[in-house]
């Protein structure tokens, strides 16, 4: 396997490695290939190691000659991982890697029947599988999964949750001190982003004898 840049330099030592099957290859001094000796029918999981910075672009079995295939099928994980069925013969892979762009991501709350938009709840990002917050407003890198969780105070109810203007559905996870917990999951961001909590205050009743 080898790992370039879109104009077709060799960036091997720019990523943090590939691995075959959970394993770390090491990529040969001037060549820039990662390598894996498999045997014929074996199933290969092959995992990109790559910083933020960077983006896959596409996979290619044998690029630059007549028979130059674009590999789509078995690809995964933002095309970081790609799993090969039933190998048959050798492969000569390349990756071709980009810079990503950066968007924003905005987060806001939309208040009914009370003053303050914090007396409703509150939204908090997270990149999909850390403790990282990301704040409203930030500037974003294109692919990155955002975890998203809305707290929904007591005595308040979620109307909808809109993003970009269109409702979608949340997550329930559960609920704490009277408050309900929601999620929802960025699956890589590809444009500027704008999540709207709609949320509406219970009304009050007063019981007179």
């Amino acid at each position: 396997i080898t790992v370039k840049d879109t104009a077709g330099n060799d960036i091997s030592a720019n990523i943090n490695g590939v691995k075959f099957n959970g394993d770390a290859a090491t990529a040969a001094a001037g060549s820039g290939k990662f390598t894996y000796a498999g045997k014929k029918h074996d199933n290969i999981t092959v995992t990109l190691d790559i910083p933020e910075s960077l983006i896959v672009a596409s996979w290619k079995e044998n690029a630059g000659s007549d028979s130059e295939k674009l590999i789509t099928d078995g690809l995964s994980n933002q095309k970081k991982t790609y799993v090969i069925s039933d190998l048959q013969a050798d492969m000569d892979i390349t990756v071709t890697c980009d810079i990503p762009n950066s968007y924003i991501v905005y987060t806001g709350i939309r208040i009914y029947g009370a003053s303050s938009a914090s007396d409703g709840g509150s939204i908090k990002m997270y990149k999909n599988g850390t403790s990282t917050e990301i704040e409203s407003g930030s500037n974003v890198l294109q692919s990155t999964v955002i975890r998203v969780i809305l707290t929904v105070n007591d005595g308040y109810d979620i109307k909808k949750f809109t993003v970009n203007k269109i409702t979608v559905e949340l997550s329930d996870k559960g609920s704490g001190d009277g408050s309900k917990v929601y999620t929802y999951t960025i699956d890589g961001v590809s444009r500027d982003i704008n999540m709207i909590a709609h949320i509406e205050r219970r009304p009050v009743i007063t019981l007179k004898a």
